[in-house]
């Protein structure tokens, strides 16, 4: 069975009320996905999951719809985020997209001495996830926050005991036993340093950091957005055997 047309609409989601969308929505759903009166599609958003909807009047710039019946809640899963700092434009958008696939709940660009992507365009980078979360089947909009320096972030970390920061080191040899360390109730986040990365400052400050776990991502050296993928598909697997 084909699955309707995803769409994100910040408006509120009440079922049995109709919805008037904006001119660009409507633009895509007419012009790019041919959708016409009397088809099905789906409207979502993080605070009221997702509802089957109907197309009711289709006018040169608008678009109405019927909001028909809820077909999906927001879950409240375990909340894992990501601190990274941003690589180069090309990687980013490959880390960010497939960081949102993989179910992150947030983004936290830092800024150590060895990041590269220092001038972030944020609304770009919200538009990535919306359409990667579009096309995932996914309802939960990951957060991105505004770049933060390093130093700040992981004195926070240290002095935040509902925090947990997993560090995947390359002169690491322990496996992660997840178990031994996960809490739903905490915030989780996975560390993935720059290219060439932490210098000796910073691996020291992480080293000190009372709320940090080190784990191995393996024996060979990963570029940033392939550490990120692999970290995030690791908990999602061990997360399964709780």
């Amino acid at each position: 069975m084909k699955k309707n047309t995803r769409i994100y609409c910040s408006q509120k989601l009440i079922m049995s009320s109709q919805i008037l969308l904006e001119k660009k929505q409507s633009h895509y759903i007419k012009n790019v996905m041919r959708l016409d009166e009397g088809n099905f599609l789906s409207l979502f958003n993080e605070n009221d999951g997702e509802y089957n909807c109907q197309i009711v009047k289709i006018t040169k710039d608008n678009i109405e719809l019927k909001i028909l019946d809820k077909t999906k809640n927001i879950t409240n899963n375990y909340k894992l985020s990501l601190a990274f700092c941003p690589p180069k434009k090309v990687k980013l958008d490959v880390l960010m997209q497939k960081a949102t696939e993989l179910g992150i709940k947030s983004f936290h660009p830092l800024i150590s001495n060895r990041t590269i992507n220092r001038d972030l365009n944020i609304q770009r980078l919200k538009k990535i996830i919306i359409e990667t979360i579009e096309q995932s089947d996914q309802v939960k909009i990951p957060q991105i926050e505004n770049p933060v320096k390093f130093n700040s972030f992981i004195d926070k970390i240290s002095c935040d005991d509902n925090s947990l920061l997993f560090v995947g080191d390359i002169n690491c040899s322990d496996e992660l036993v997840f178990k031994d360390h996960f809490d739903s109730s905490k915030n989780l986040f996975i560390l993935i340093g720059p290219e060439g990365d932490f210098d000796e400052e910073e691996m020291k400050a992480i080293n000190n950091c009372k709320n940090a776990v080190k784990f191995s991502l393996g024996k060979s050296i990963l570029r940033s957005e392939t550490a990120a993928i692999s970290a995030i598909s690791i908990f999602n697997y061990l997360t399964r055997q709780i």
